[in-house]
């Protein structure tokens, strides 16, 4: 989803947008498969949003990935947003 930034510098995630045609779950994570949320759960042809509080921050200069288990064919789609800082 997202390239490690660089020395230094952190990814921020602050929110989360997915949709699905399928039950799926999604995990968003380091490029080192470390959990940076819960893992999210959404039903046939549904959909979520998770905005946080606090922005979560992830390890300086690690990528953001998502991994899902989806059940049928493969039709979501996942938004995040957030910022790159110190």
């Amino acid at each position: 989803l997202v390239a490690a930034p660089g020395a230094g510098l952190s990814i921020y995630v602050t929110d989360v947008i997915f949709g699905t045609l399928n039950t799926a779950t999604l995990s968003l994570q380091d490029e080192d498969d470390n959990a940076v949320i819960a893992t999210l759960y959404a039903a046939t042809a549904g959909s979520f949003q998770v905005s946080l509080r606090t922005p979560v921050k992830l390890t300086a200069n690690k990528a953001l990935e998502w991994d899902s288990a989806v059940s049928g064919s493969v039709a979501h789609n996942v938004t995040v947003c957030g910022y790159i800082a110190p």
